[in-house]
């Protein structure tokens, strides 16, 4: 129980940086507790699990969520449509590997900022198969997560070798969610590449969102070349300090 309150109270600091009201931080919790708690992204919580500056992936990806959440507030949405929104927030940088760590890759389109979605949905579907029960659910998720990173643009499946570090559990998904996963990334294909928004609002909502927080943060203080090179390192998947 100890240990459910030190969570609890990491996510409520969170939520209190965004200025989020009691109820709504009560309504947040009630639906991102399961994943917020689950050890996989507890890990994301914590060194080496950076994303930028002083903020760790999970706490951008929360931020992100509480952000998405106050826009949907905004916009009068009910549960189902929010909970979507959330479930898009919470996936879409559950990628495997930190990306301050350099890993090489044979081809420059499987760098990070082209397959880490893949690898995000791919872990969220394993670890998290509830939220994608229904299957009309699961389309909206996974289009959201999958193209979160437009106007950049996503891997697609094609015969070119694609190097995802995760690739053993994408051959373990039920072939249903297989099928979901190449569809979306088969339109408006570029190059090996899908290049599209998400065709749900509920993934557009988050893709706003995130690039609002992420360049807010490397802007802060005028700080243009420092979000250039962001940009450059994300897409090059090198560390961004050394």
């Amino acid at each position: 129980m100890t240990k459910q309150n030190d969570k609890y109270l990491r996510f409520k600091e969170v939520c209190n940086r965004y200025r989020l009201k009691e109820k709504d931080m009560r309504f947040l919790w009630k639906n991102v507790k399961t994943i917020f708690c689950h050890e996989e992204f507890q890990k994301r919580m914590q060194d080496p699990f950076w994303h930028h500056q002083d903020v760790t992936i999970g706490e951008h990806i929360l931020g992100d969520t509480i952000l998405a959440y106050k826009v949907c507030k905004s916009k009068n949405k009910d549960d189902n449509f929010i909970k979507r929104t959330l479930y898009i927030s919470m996936f879409h940088d559950l990628y495997v590997q930190s990306w301050m760590i350099y890993h090489k890759k044979e081809y420059f389109i499987n760098s990070h900022a082209f397959s880490h979605p893949i690898e995000a949905i791919v872990n969220a579907i394993t670890w998290f198969p509830q939220c994608f029960a229904d299957l009309e659910d699961a389309k909206i998720i996974i289009d959201g997560v999958l193209h979160h990173m437009y106007p950049c643009p996503v891997r697609a499946f094609t015969s070119l070798k694609w190097e995802i570090f995760n690739a053993a559990l994408y051959e373990k998904l039920d072939d249903k969610y297989k099928t979901i996963i190449t569809c979306s990334l088969a339109p408006c294909l570029f190059k090996n590449m899908s290049l599209r928004k998400s065709f749900y609002l509920e993934g557009r909502i988050l893709s706003h969102v995130d690039k609002v927080i992420t360049m807010k943060k490397d802007l802060r203080g005028k700080k243009v070349f420092g979000a250039c090179k962001t940009l450059l390192f994300a897409v090059a998947g090198r560390n961004k300090v050394s």
